[in-house]
């Protein structure tokens, strides 16, 4: 209830006591501790607020940010004071549960049918005849887990490096504290760091850094060595089989080496975690590389180094040129190497259509080396023994010592024309099939396309006149396989396969 006030009048010597209601007061907020603050989890923080005359008939409360698990609740010690006592209104906030680093914010509504002064120097965030709000936030901590990074910290090359503290679940640090097991002298200008999160170091050693803050403290660890950045050379050696090895030395005590080989730029293989002073040697095909010119590249935590290399390596058969031409009735055969590769011989070969080849003569290789040879070989009367024939074809078969080959391309030599029907040559371009003819006498010669189960696909006449000729057909509606192309005049008949491509 609500205290009444006696007053004493005296009137005319009479005594008269009137009783007044008494006139009640704004509630006077006077202080607040704090707006915001910082706790632990799983511990409790209370923001206080003093009132005087007070008569504070409601709280409330708002979380504004409820999915943070964070809880407040609202008590008043004094409340309702009826005008005339103080009061303390508690908000405590639960951080029984939420993560490191959360944040929640309250905003609490005090009722007074009177109102509120506030000279608690704290703004309100509103306020009316009969309310007033403030506001306040919570920010969840814990007590830190250190962390140093580099995990594994190396000292490169005498150079000192910067270990860093950090806390793995974000809580906030009050502060640092660096140690070593090898004293102060560890650390550069051999004085401990003090509270700062970063410390250079200078020797190997094992660190220590612990980081505390008012929820507790955790302590890490980490033992940094010394390196240095690979010095190496690189070698080839090639082997003779299509292999060459490449050699590589790591000179200096470096650790942890990669080696990666190029060739021409163009990564080939690497091999890794290396410590020096070694070797290592890989061995790879031959062929496979675009020319002779290697890199390496190698590298550890401390840097890295390259080296070039120019390898002399020795390539299968390089043919510099294969040539035919006729000798009066011979044919004169010509071909030079650039390098051979286990080369055992040559094989000469020759035909009369271009399609069906026979051996004329074998001649011994140079086996391996890298020194250019020239060969030559005379098919004595081979224009001779053509008679008849439009063209000779040869071909240069290689064989290595394993039995592998390879064939050059065909070379076709033009024999002169004589008294018989001749077919010089013989080609596809797109859906036409040409055929170069030596003719003896202006004729009519008829041209016939025949599969080889003798059946006639195409036949024209044509009107031709002495010395060479050329003929076409449309086979564009011709399956692919083997054909015969065939040419007849009075006296003679000539026929050559050939392969619809």
């Amino acid at each position: 209830m609500r205290k009444s006030l006696y007053i004493n009048i005296l009137l005319g010597g009479i005594f008269i006591v009137i009783l007044l209601p008494s006139i009640h007061a704004q509630t006077n907020i006077v202080a607040i501790s704090a707006t915001s603050g910082t706790e632990c989890l799983g511990n409790n923080f209370n923001f206080i607020i003093a009132a005087q005359n007070n008569d504070i008939t409601n709280t409330s409360l708002l979380d504004r940010n409820m999915a943070n698990m964070i809880d407040g609740t609202v008590g008043c010690l004094g409340c309702p004071g009826g005008g005339a006592f103080p009061a303390l209104i508690f908000l405590s906030v639960q951080l029984t549960s939420g993560t490191v680093g959360a944040i929640d914010t309250f905003d609490l509504t005090l009722t007074d049918p009177a109102g509120f002064l506030n000279n608690s120097g704290v703004s309100s965030i509103a306020q009316t005849g009969t309310t007033i709000t403030f506001r306040f936030t919570i920010t969840a901590n814990d007590q830190p887990t250190a962390e140093i990074v580099p995990a594994d910290p190396v000292l490169c090359n005498g150079a000192p490096t910067v270990l860093t503290a950090i806390t793995t679940n974000n809580s906030t640090v009050s502060t640092y504290t660096w140690s070593a097991d090898g004293g102060n002298g560890s650390f550069q200008g051999d004085t401990n760091p003090g509270n700062i999160a970063a410390a250079t170091i200078t020797d190997p050693d094992t660190y220590r850094v612990t980081i505390a803050n008012s929820c507790g403290s955790d302590s890490e660890t980490t033992t940094a060595t010394s390196d240095v950045t690979p010095v190496v050379d690189f070698s080839c050696q090639d082997n003779g089989d299509n292999t060459t090895t490449l050699n590589v030395d790591i000179l200096n005590a470096a650790t942890g080496v990669t080696v990666e080989f190029y060739n021409d730029g163009m990564f080939h293989i690497a091999s890794g975690m290396l410590n020096g002073p070694t070797s290592t040697a890989i061995m790879v095909n031959s062929v496979t590389f675009l020319n002779q010119d290697f890199t390496i590249d190698a590298f550890n935590d401390c840097g890295s180094a390259s080296n070039d290399q120019s390898c002399e390596i020795l390539l299968p058969v390089e043919l510099q040129y294969f040539d035919a031409k006729q000798e009066e009735k011979s044919v004169m055969l010509e071909w030079s190497t650039l390098s051979e590769l286990n080369n055992d011989f040559f094989t000469l070969e020759k035909s009369i259509n271009g399609i069906d080849f026979r051996e004329v003569s074998t001649v011994q290789g140079a086996g391996t080396s890298q020194e250019a040879h020239y060969y030559s070989y005379l098919d004595e009367k081979a224009v001779e023994r053509a008679s008849g024939y439009a063209n000779l074809y040869y071909r240069l078969k290689q064989t290595d010592f394993d039995g592998t080959y390879s064939y050059s391309d065909i070379k076709v030599v033009n024999l002169p024309v004589s008294g018989i029907l001749g077919i010089s040559n013989l080609w596809q371009e797109s859906d036409n099939l040409l055929i170069d003819l030596s003719i003896p006498a202006g004729t009519r010669l008829e041209g016939r396309i025949i599969s080889l189960d003798g059946r006639i696909i195409q036949s024209k006449l044509f009107e031709v006149s002495q010395g060479r000729e050329q003929l076409s057909f449309d086979i564009s509606n011709l399956p692919r396989g083997m054909y015969l192309f065939s040419a007849s005049d009075n006296n003679t008949q000539i026929s050559q396969k050939f392969i619809r491509l």
